[in-house]
């Protein structure tokens, strides 16, 4: 895994960045693009939201295995 490598190898601000800069542009990012693809209904995030968090959930344990 890079992101290890990069923590420890980094100077403190860079790692600070990659620690919360990108994720929080990650989380920006995918709730603007379901904010375009369901516009005014914001009742339809929902299971939208749940269907990827589970779908997130089984992958990174899944994913988690082999380690």
């Amino acid at each position: 895994m890079w992101a290890p490598d990069v923590y420890e190898g980094a100077p403190t601000p860079v790692t600070a960045f990659m620690a919360v800069g990108v994720k929080a542009a990650s989380f920006a990012a995918f709730f603007r693009t379901i904010a375009v693809a369901f516009g005014g209904a914001p009742q339809h995030w929902g299971p939208v939201v749940e269907a990827l968090a589970i779908l997130s959930m089984i992958v990174g344990n899944l994913l988690a295995l082999p380690q």
